[in-house]
């Protein structure tokens, strides 16, 4: 298990990324996991940076773990904003043309497809968004 504290800012994707990788490569995941793990990396850190902190600084924890028996990559990330429960959000409606969509979703609409499971709670005063990734 890895876990990580960084800014809540877009130049924290590397960081987290290049941990990642490091510890995927460690427990002989496939790159295909890893690049799935890489896009939800930076879908997520992308909006924690854009609206938790309404702009102001704050935190992200990260926490990453591998569940050999389920055979699952566990992503756990925390932030201090505002209350906000991503997966409750409508989905993006995918048929409207590009002009006529509204705004935003887009990216954890893609976390939501591409994991097996993903769950939020409201926590000590923190979000805790659990990402869970099936291994290849």
């Amino acid at each position: 298990m890895i876990t990580c504290q960084a800014n809540a800012v877009i130049n924290s994707i590397p960081l987290l990324c290049d941990l990642t990788g490091d510890f995927l490569n460690g427990n002989h995941i496939s790159e295909e996991t890893g690049s799935i793990c890489m896009i939800i990396i930076d879908e997520i850190i992308n909006n924690i940076s854009s609206y938790a902190y309404d702009g102001g600084k704050g935190t992200i924890f990260y926490k990453l773990d591998f569940d050999p028996i389920r055979k699952q990559i566990i992503m756990t990330f925390e932030d201090s904003g505002s209350p906000f429960d991503p997966i409750s959000q409508k989905s993006p409606d995918l048929d409207a043309d590009a002009d006529d969509r509204k705004i935003g979703g887009l990216g954890i609409y893609m976390v939501k497809k591409l994991a097996s499971d993903v769950r939020y709670e409201y926590r000590n005063g923190k979000n805790v968004l659990t990402v869970y990734v099936s291994v290849a």
